[in-house]
């Protein structure tokens, strides 16, 4: 879960997800879903719930992370390959 977590901040990082006009609506909407502080906290908390295929956890968010996914799968084949094994969720 961890490791999961700061590919998730490497991501937000690379790509500033958590600053997006999209995820910050859902954020807002959603703040108590997660104890994280900060939209970056929540976002690799997001994460990592998605990863590990805790849907139910991410559903607010489950139409957003399909997406941003779909970019980092693109861009980072090998690297997502991994983190889905690691967090057992099918590509």
């Amino acid at each position: 879960g961890v490791i999961i977590h700061e590919l998730g901040h490497y991501f937000d990082e690379k790509y500033h997800f958590s600053s997006s006009k999209q995820f910050i609506k859902i954020y807002k909407e959603n703040k108590t879903l997660f104890k994280q502080k900060t939209k970056k906290e929540y976002f690799a908390e997001c994460f990592k719930e998605y990863v590990g295929n805790h849907q139910e956890k991410v559903k607010p968010f489950q139409s957003y992370m399909e997406t941003i996914t779909k970019k980092i799968r693109q861009n980072n084949k090998w690297l997502m390959q991994k983190a889905w094994l690691m967090g057992k969720k099918t590509i």
